[in-house]
């Protein structure tokens, strides 16, 4: 009862400080880079055929406009932490990459209320933090697009076969086709003087439909191919999808004040030998013009 208390008197008052807020628009240009690099210094990969496969990784993703409203995507990941190689040094280390294109049919702006962050403080116990914002009428731009490409994953695989555990490497390689939405929020405003606050970001959301039909197995200590009767035993469709977001930053420096910004990515999915996967990430946009 205490806390439900509390919390409604912080949102009483931030209500009334809010109120008391004279601001101005400066800045509120959406902004879509013809070139975006983005380096994952943390990514977290796993499933659930195979919890061994659990790894951690770095990697290097963005995009780059060609022509009109076409671009050129790229995404490779490269394990440091592999689960797996823990327990067997045969196994290799997770790799994975995809190249392709995508297409924007149209781009909307829109007038909607940003939610920008005056200040934040938290407890002394960590237990709360204390949020001033303010929402500001402020343009939001979307893109609407379709993507597809080539998808290439080296990593380990277990599996038990006729009363027998075997430790394999395998190569998945195929296809992906979907959707993909972009959106871009730039908005800066002055308040009560010379403060300043800002919002900007830009986010992505796409979705894919998966096909690998090649996929290779080898034995980790003989690095020989199955058999044949093998690789019947554990066939499966070659069918998958995946859906996700990535937020990065897009302003320049003389809107955000810094060079470089931070970068997420999150990936929620289900692919063949892999079954459900997530995939998140936090990392640095290197590049943004």
């Amino acid at each position: 009862m205490k806390k439900a208390l509390l919390i409604a008197g912080i949102f009483i008052c931030s209500n009334y400080y809010s109120q008391q807020i004279n601001y101005t628009v400066t800045h509120n240009q959406p902004i879509f880079p013809k070139y975006s690099l983005n380096l994952d210094l943390l990514n977290m990969d796993a499933n659930t055929k195979n919890i061994d496969n659990l790894s951690f990784n770095a990697g290097i993703w963005g995009y780059a406009q060609i022509l009109g409203g076409l671009e050129a995507q790229f995404n490779v990941q490269k394990s440091y932490v592999q689960l797996a190689r823990l327990l067997n040094k045969n196994y290799v280390g997770n790799i994975e990459a995809s190249v392709g294109a995508a297409y924007f049919l149209k781009q909307v702006n829109r007038s909607e209320n940003v939610r920008v962050v005056l200040s934040e403080k938290t407890s002394y116990d960590g237990r709360y933090t204390l949020t001033k914002y303010l929402m500001v009428p402020g343009t939001v731009s979307y893109k609407f697009g379709v993507q597809g490409g080539a998808y290439y994953r080296l990593s380990p695989y277990e599996f038990e076969v006729q009363y027998d555990s075997k430790d394999l490497n395998m190569t998945n390689i195929g296809l992906y086709a979907g959707a993909v939405i972009k959106r871009s929020t730039s908005l800066k405003i002055s308040y009560n003087g010379n403060n300043t606050a800002l919002y900007s970001g830009n986010w992505d959301f796409f979705a894919d439909a998966m096909i690998l039909p090649v996929s290779s197995f080898k034995d980790t200590e003989t690095q020989a191919a199955i058999s044949s009767s093998d690789k019947e035993l554990i066939k499966q469709s070659p069918l998958g999808f995946r859906a996700g977001c990535r937020l990065y930053q897009a302003d320049k420096r003389e809107i955000t004040g810094k060079r470089f910004g931070v970068c997420y990515t999150a990936t929620l999915g289900k692919k063949p030998y892999q079954g459900w996967f997530l995939s998140a990430s936090i990392g640095i946009t290197l590049l943004k013009k």
